[in-house]
C-alpha cells in the first residue's frame, strides 16, 4: 500500500478562484477512489452539476454556501457535503475568506454533467 505525500502534488495557481488537485487517484494506485483538494477564493463559485457517482466534500477550512437538491446552507469547516448519484450541488464562497475542503469519489474517473 503507498502512502502518500499529499505536499508532493503542488497546488496549482487559482482560475476562475479555485484551485484544485488530486493525491489519491489511479495514478497513485487506487482502483475506485478519487480523493482531492479544492481551495476556493472569496467570490467564487462552482456551477451547478450531477455526477453519476456519489460525491462527498469535507469543509476543512473557511465557510460556503453549500447547495444539494433544494437544500442550502451556509456552513463552516467540520462539514460535509454528500451529493449522491445525478443529484444536483455546488459551492458558494462568498465569506471573505478563501474556503479549504477534500472532494471525494468511488470512482478512479470521477466525471462532471454541469446542469446550468
Amino acid at each position: 500500500m503507498p502512502i502518500i505525500d499529499n505536499n508532493a502534488t503542488p497546488m496549482p495557481e487559482p482560475e476562475d478562484g479555485r484551485s484544485s488537485r488530486r493525491f489519491v487517484n489511479k495514478e497513485a494506485g487506487a482502483a475506485n477512489l478519487t480523493i482531492g483538494e479544492l481551495v476556493m477564493q472569496d467570490g467564487s463559485a462552482l456551477r451547478l452539476h450531477t455526477h453519476p457517482t456519489d460525491e462527498a466534500i469535507f469543509l476543512l477550512e473557511g465557510q460556503v454556501e453549500m447547495v444539494v437538491g433544494d437544500e442550502h446552507r451556509v456552513v463552516v469547516a467540520g462539514h460535509t457535503l454528500l451529493a449522491p448519484p445525478g443529484t444536483p450541488h455546488r459551492l458558494i464562497n462568498n465569506s471573505g475568506a478563501p474556503a479549504r475542503m477534500y472532494t471525494i469519489f468511488p470512482t478512479d474517473n470521477p466525471t462532471t454533467e454541469y446542469v446550468d
